[in-house]
């Protein structure tokens, strides 16, 4: 069995804890989870999730991620995700976390009006005309980006 075929089957497993404890935060990052390289579909049946971290990864695939539209916090740190799409219904998440990935596009967040904080050190952003109508946002970080201009958060 592969590191990435051990990780997803641990993910499995703390995905069906989560489901019966009925927490609402669900680690699956780092250590063992280093090589998870896709997510268990059942992962979007955890509507009570409010947490969720899925940092330090080899995830490029959010799709199962789409239906969670309760999340509150969202931790995508440090793993391949570029397409940010499957995120788009989230509108109520309040924190979102995806520093150190290959993005370029913000687009999918744009709605997500609600957001209060939002990190994207270290990715490919340079347009940040997705954000203009982020009026919520508190904490904006956007460190190591190739962005040369900032009126869209200015």
């Amino acid at each position: 069995m592969s590191d990435a075929d051990k990780a997803y089957a641990l993910a499995q497993e703390k995905i069906a804890e989560f489901a019966r404890t009925g927490a609402d935060w669900l680690d699956v990052g780092g250590g063992e989870f280093r090589a998870l390289d896709r997510l268990p579909p059942e992962i979007g049946s955890l509507k009570g999730v409010e947490t969720l971290h899925l940092y330090n990864t080899r995830i490029t695939d959010l799709t199962p991620l789409t239906d969670l539209t309760g999340l509150k916090t969202l931790v995508l740190e440090n793993s391949r995700i570029s397409d940010l799409s499957p995120l788009t219904c989230m509108t109520g998440l309040k924190d979102l976390y995806l520093d150190n990935n290959p993005i370029t596009d913000l687009s999918a967040v744009a709605k997500m009006t609600g957001l209060q904080s939002l990190t994207l050190k270290n990715n490919r952003i340079t347009d940040l005309a997705p954000l203009t109508c982020m009026t919520g946002l508190k904490d904006l970080y956007l460190d190591n980006n190739p962005i040369t201009d900032l009126s869209a958060v200015a």
